[in-house]
């Protein structure tokens, strides 16, 4: 919910949604937690169900439906002095495709998760396509045409979304991360931040990220992430949940 972009998305204790772009099918969505069902009901609205099938398929990734958690969290016991530190159930949760994940992880390098959500929420409401009542994430052609004067980050950093924008427009592989790093302004942290949300790679250790650092340097056992492969995008998840 901290991280949820109003008008894009929304979410409560039991219930996230969003609205959303695939190959030219426009939509929304919202998936419903049944707890006594061990469940989701999601209902989903689509000018074109040409796609329906692929964008159950990435619903599912986003709400990480297809890991055995139980499992994980067993596999990363060796990680932590005290079994209770785990925090049960927390899954991975997504961002609907690299592009996505990509700016978000632009716009929120060094810089506090409410203040790269205030740029993001400011990156929809100005570039963002409506739909319904609602908002699409922006496009690459909108972004890379776009001065982006708005946003109150530096000159360089517009640079690098209009980049990345342009990258999008121009590859033949675009979601490649490692071909990202040819783009100035992004480093590591964030081709591995966009791998571990917009492609949920589960073996993802966001070991330079701040957070990871604080909380591994909280906890009263050294904390090794080589131990939490393949699962190492939990262990990243898990210390975040601890601060």
């Amino acid at each position: 919910m901290v991280r949820a972009i109003p008008n894009l998305e929304w979410c409560d204790e039991q219930s996230y949604g969003r609205t959303f772009e695939w190959l030219g099918s426009i939509g929304h969505f919202t998936a419903r937690h049944i707890e006594h069902k061990n469940r989701f009901d999601v209902a989903i609205e689509l000018d074109d169900v040409t796609h329906l099938k692929a964008i159950v398929n990435n619903i599912r990734r986003i709400l990480d439906l297809d890991v055995d958690i139980q499992a994980v969290e067993e596999d990363l016991r060796p990680c932590f002095a005290d079994i209770t530190l785990i925090k049960t159930g927390l899954r991975l949760p997504g961002i609907w495709n690299m592009f996505e994940a990509g700016i978000r992880a632009v716009l929120g390098q060094q810089i506090s998760v409410v203040a790269a959500r205030k740029l993001v929420t400011t990156l929809v409401a100005e570039l963002g396509q409506s739909h319904a009542e609602q908002q699409l994430f922006p496009l690459p052609q909108t972004i890379a045409e776009s001065d982006l004067d708005f946003l109150k980050i530096p000159a360089s950093r517009k640079q690098t979304l209009r980049n990345l924008a342009q990258h999008y427009i121009d590859s033949d592989n675009p979601d490649d991360p490692q071909q990202w790093l040819t783009l100035k302004g992004i480093g590591p942290w964030t081709v591995d931040y966009a791998q571990l949300r917009g492609l949920s790679d589960p073996d993802i250790y966001l070991g330079s990220d701040l957070g990871v650092k604080k909380a591994s340097m909280k906890s009263e056992h050294h904390i090794n992430p080589d131990q939490a492969s393949p699962w190492q995008s939990y262990l990243t998840f898990q210390l975040w949940s601890q601060l």
